[in-house]
Formats: structure tokens, sequence, C-alpha cells
């Protein structure tokens, strides 16, 4: 099918009276367009239309997308490990300046260390089981001196100090000395 006149184009040659108009609003410039080019014309404004809703909508889900692909560890309740490669680094160093001094305890420096109490809230002692060495029974006769340790706890209102003791043995066997084991901590 032609859409093309006898004089070789859309419309038929007559004066222009409005150049330009919105959509969705009728033209009326002065000239008379051929059958096919109206339905030709109201086709392409169908497409345009749905071309326009199908762009909003994927605006729509691209933001939606984009939301979902900046929320990280520290902006969302994601876990850390979810954050991948694309992970901000983190800046190294102190913000402290240069000192000119070494790292660590300096030379002049008195140092302070907690000193064990003498008498401690509680004592725990530790008795050993068998022989560390052979493996043979351990009695509270074979016993011979104590080792001390003392742990520092600050509940909420006083500092309590559990002292614990573990017995140290020798044994009757192969006199062998062993130590009962202390709580790991």
């Amino acid at each position: 099918m032609s859409l093309i006149g006898n004089s070789g184009s859309l419309f038929s040659c007559q004066p222009l009276s409005l150049l330009a108009c919105g959509a969705g609003t009728s033209v009326n410039v002065g000239m008379e367009l051929f059958p096919d080019a109206r339905a030709l014309i109201e086709g392409l404004r169908r497409d345009l239309a749905e071309v326009r809703a199908e762009n909003a909508a994927l605006k729509q889900e691209l933001a939606a997308l984009r939301r979902q692909l900046g929320k990280t560890s520290s902006n969302s309740r994601k876990p850390p490990s979810s954050d991948g490669s694309g992970k901000k680094p983190r800046i190294a160093g102190s913000l402290r300046g240069v000192s000119g001094k070494k790292s660590g305890g300096q030379p002049a420096h008195q140092g302070d260390t907690l000193r064990p109490v003498a008498k401690p809230d509680k004592v725990e002692r530790h008795e050993g089981a068998s022989c560390g060495h052979c493996q043979a029974a351990l009695t509270a006769a074979m016993a011979t001196g104590v080792e001390k340790r003392q742990v520092l706890d600050m509940p909420e209102p006083r500092l309590e100090v559990t002292e614990h003791q573990a017995r140290i043995y020798t044994c009757l066997c192969c006199r062998g000395v062993t130590k009962a084991a202390f709580p790991p901590g």
C-alpha cells in the first residue's frame, strides 16, 4: 500500500497555518491528509504511548535495582561478608602525629604491676588426678607444694579476687613432679 499521493508526498499541497503541537492534540495545519497517512499517524501515536509507558516502568525497575545494589553492611542489615569486592578500603594508620620515640615502653618509665592480694575473697583449689609422666594415681600425701595465680575480676560494686592454687605432686613411683592444671583463661 502506498501512502504517497499524486504529488509525491503524503500531504496535499496547501499552506500551513500551525507548525507544531503537543502530544494528544489534533493538528489543524490547514492541509488535508490522505486517509492512509491519518491511520499511520494514529498508529504511531499509539506505539509512542506504549513505548512511554514501558520506559516509565523500566525507569522504576532500574531505580529499585540501584537502591538494592547500593546497600552495604554499613547502611542496611546485610552481613559484611555480602559486601564483596566493592567494599570501601579502610583508612590505615593513626591520627596521632609522629613523636620520634620508639613504640612501646620508654626507658625512663617506672611501670606498674598489680601485686598479689594477701587475703583473696575466694580460694579455688585445683587437684591433679594422675602423674603427668607415668599416669600413676596421685594422692594428697604426695603433694610437695602449691603454685598460686590470682585473677582480678571486677563485678559491679567491688573488686573480687579469686586465687587459684594448683597442687604440685612428686610421684612415689618415678619421682616425677606434676602440677595440677589451672582453668583456661
